[in-house]
């Protein structure tokens, strides 16, 4: 088991069925993990030299593992059919997908990490038609992270606004994680409101619309 309880929230998500790509893979940790967890062929793409290095290090024990120095998905080997994109800015993210979107469409499964705008990345995929088939909620080190499992659906419907910002499957669960990020959040929201005057009237609407979507969970 990983000691990162966000990189062993998204190795719950993995297929160990499909060879893998794991884009931005630092040291290689998750590598390893799906390597024990059974997945075949592991890809390791990394666009510095220096956590390259380490990865081939922590992974020279490992067979049928392909180390790539590159950015994004632009240099994905023929055996691989899903990737990991973690541990990045949404918006990051989306550029990443965007810019091989063909290639992308051709994957069996995307696990996805943002470290912020998340809101964005999901209205990405949902306008790009990758079906969310899957979320995690976890905690670590005093944040919530949340994970998304996702495969191009032409047919896929948009997500509604509440999709959108909460997540399909994890505003269906409501999960007690998902439950005390939310519940946080109104408290934080409610508390922030009364500081804003005249002159911050576009922050008090989006404070206001954000709250109007949490008290539709009725948690």
């Amino acid at each position: 088991m990983l000691k990162s309880i966000r990189l062993n929230g998204a190795l719950e998500l993995i297929d160990s069925h499909l060879n893998y790509a794991d884009i931005g893979a630092d040291h290689g940790y998750l590598a390893m993990a799906m390597k024990d967890a059974g997945v075949k062929v592991v890809q390791v793409v990394e666009n510095k030299v220096g956590p390259l290095s380490h990865a081939k290090e922590n992974l020279q024990d490992y067979d049928d593992v392909i180390f790539t120095l590159a950015d994004g998905l632009t240099t994905l080997d023929s055996k691989i059919e899903a990737v990991t994109i973690l541990g990045m800015g949404g918006l990051n993210i989306v550029g990443i997908i965007d810019h091989s979107l063909e290639v992308a469409k051709s994957l069996k499964q995307l696990i996805l990490q943002p470290n912020s705008k998340i809101h964005e990345l999901r209205q990405f995929l949902s306008e790009q038609h990758f079906k969310i088939t899957d979320e995690k909620i976890v905690y670590e080190q005093g944040k919530y992270y949340e994970i998304i499992a996702c495969v191009y659906d032409e047919l896929s419907l948009p997500l509604t606004e509440e999709e959108i910002y909460f997540g399909p499957v994890l505003m269906r669960q409501k999960s007690n994680l998902f439950v005390n990020k939310y519940q946080k959040n109104r408290k934080q929201l409610e508390s922030r409101l009364p500081l804003l005057g005249e002159e911050h009237a576009k922050q008090k609407e989006d404070v206001l619309q954000e709250l109007a979507l949490i008290k539709q969970l009725e948690i």
